[in-house]
């Protein structure tokens, strides 16, 4: 069940608690009401305590409504706003809904048209909470999808090093735009696409060469390689040795 944290400012004292006795606050799913009689206190309140919904008395000595709102609006502006004032000015309105209040009702309020706007203000407070839920969750999905096809391009790779491995080939497994896969796969991997395919192959050919008698043509051949003596380059310039001197290297006397 969702509760409502809700801030009452009045600098009238007498009005501040009338508006707090003015229903049964808790039977309506919200918390009892938290009571401030300046925009100090107000600030202080909501510094404390995540509030959902405020209302707040425009005209008050030393910070109005409005000077509250604009400080509102720079700091946590998700918080739904409610003015109650007996000044029925279109400028005062005005200034309200540029400062993105959410309502705006004149005193003296009735306890119907009150407990209406308050239902109103907590159906917006429920959409701002879903879209900070979502604002939490599409980075967790974003960054999952991006797991995703970063391991299905490997997969593939591991499974095809025979193959040229083409750019629009991996990126037709994963169903992405050849700038993204690069991209992503240099997030999750710290290599470029390049980078992982030579040490793939490069690995792959050692283990060959260590625990197998194939021929090197064979092996350059099965590790993606047209011509040997590109093969060789390319496998010295990881190892420093030829294929063939480091295969010695494992062989027993």
């Amino acid at each position: 069940m969702q509760v409502y944290d809700v801030l009452l400012v009045d600098d009238e004292i007498h009005a501040l608690h009338g508006l707090a006795a003015m229903f049964d606050w808790t039977g309506r799913h919200f918390a009892q009401p938290i009571l401030a009689t300046s925009m100090k206190q107000a600030i202080s309140a909501i510094q404390d305590t995540n509030i959902d919904i405020l209302v707040c008395d425009i005209q008050m000595p030393n910070g109005t409504g409005l000077d509250l709102l604009s400080w509102i609006h720079d700091n946590v502006p998700d918080i739904v706003t409610v003015f109650l004032t007996f000044y029925a000015r279109f400028d005062y309105a005005k200034t309200a809904f540029n400062l993105g209040a959410f309502d705006y009702l004149l005193k003296p309020v009735d306890e119907a048209d009150l407990s209406t706007t308050l239902s109103h203000c907590s159906k917006r407070v429920d959409d701002i909470r879903i879209l900070r839920r979502e604002r939490i969750d599409l980075p967790s999905a974003a960054d999952a999808a991006g797991k995703s096809i970063v391991g299905k391009v490997i997969e593939y790779i591991d499974e095809n090093l025979r193959n040229a491995l083409t750019r629009r080939e991996l990126c037709g497994v994963a169903y992405v735009h050849q700038d993204y896969l690069s991209a992503i796969f240099r997030k999750e991997t710290g290599q470029t696409i390049s980078e992982y395919i030579f040490e793939k192959r490069m690995s792959f050919a050692m283990k060959l060469l260590r625990e197998t008698d194939r021929p090197i043509g064979m092996i350059c051949e099965m590790v993606g390689y047209s011509y040997n003596s590109h093969f060789s380059k390319m496998f010295k310039m990881k190892t420093g040795l030829s294929p063939q001197q480091y295969r010695s290297g494992f062989r027993r006397p």
